[in-house]
C-alpha cells in the first residue's frame, strides 16, 4: 500500500483498517461464544460424572456369582476370559461382575480386591487368611 496523499485518503485508509479490524474481534467473539458453550458442556458432564463416582451401591453384599467370581479373580490369577470358560459364561457376564464387586467393595485393582475380601473373612478354601 502507497502512502495516503491527502487527509481524506488518509482518514478513508484508517477506516478500511478498523473496519477489518472490527469484522476479526467479531469472529473472535463468534468462537469465544463456542468456546465458552463447550466449556459449559464439559463442566456439566464433569458434575455428572463426579456424581455417579459417588453414587453408593443399593446392595449391601455381594451376589454368589460376584463373590465367587472376585474370588477366582483375586487369588487365582486368572484372566476374565479364563475365569469366564470355567463358569460357562461370556466373558462380559464376568466383566460385568467384577465391576459390581469393585463397586461394591470400594476398590480399584486387583490387590485391593484382594484385601477387600480377606478383611471382610472372604477367604477360599486352603488359603491362609
Amino acid at each position: 500500500m502507497t502512502a495516503p496523499q491527502t487527509v481524506a485518503e488518509a482518514q478513508y485508509a484508517i477506516d478500511q483498517q478498523l473496519h477489518v479490524i472490527d469484522l476479526s474481534l467479531r469472529e473472535v467473539g463468534k468462537q469465544l461464544r463456542v468456546i465458552d458453550e463447550h466449556l459449559g458442556t464439559v463442566n456439566r458432564l464433569r458434575a455428572e460424572l463426579s456424581r455417579l463416582r459417588r453414587r453408593r451401591p443399593t446392595r449391601t453384599s455381594l451376589s454368589r456369582a460376584e463373590m465367587d467370581v472376585a474370588r477366582r479373580f483375586a487369588w487365582s490369577g486368572l484372566s476374565v476370559p479364563q475365569i469366564a470358560r470355567e463358569r460357562h459364561v461370556s466373558p462380559n457376564t464376568v466383566k460385568s461382575q467384577l465391576r459390581a464387586a469393585y463397586q461394591l467393595l470400594g476398590v480399584r485393582e486387583r490387590a485391593e480386591l484382594k484385601q477387600a475380601l480377606q478383611a471382610a473373612g472372604h477367604v477360599p478354601a486352603g488359603e491362609a487368611a
